[in-house]
């Protein structure tokens, strides 16, 4: 019976170390899975950025092509009134030549 209740915490030792080894080991598991659930979270997260710079640059490109509109139209509407200007003095001229004339005629 001696050599009994010396194998019994004996092997009462060997299941607590046994217990303390796979308890260290599910603990590693889980901080494993934790850390895999923190890295997909976080290249969800880059790839919704990238998702978002994706849509800026598209908004920046759109802004940047009105602008482009914009400068074209504002340049034609300084041609118009340059043509305006130039075209009312000539009618001017014109008027006053007109009024000249009727003037020595009438």
């Amino acid at each position: 019976m001696k050599g009994r209740k010396v194998s019994q915490p004996h092997n009462a030792l060997e299941k607590m170390k046994l217990q303390l080894k796979l308890d260290d080991e599910i603990k590693v598991l889980e901080e494993g899975e934790y850390m895999d659930n923190v890295i997909d979270e976080r290249q969800r997260d880059i790839d919704q950025i990238g998702k978002i710079m994706g849509d800026v640059r598209e908004l920046a490109q759109d802004f940047n092509q009105e602008l482009n509109t914009q400068a074209y139209k504002i340049e034609d509407l300084e041609n118009n009134n340059e043509a305006v200007a130039d075209n009312t003095g000539e009618a001017y001229k014109q008027i006053k030549e007109a009024n000249q004339r009727s003037k020595k005629n009438g």
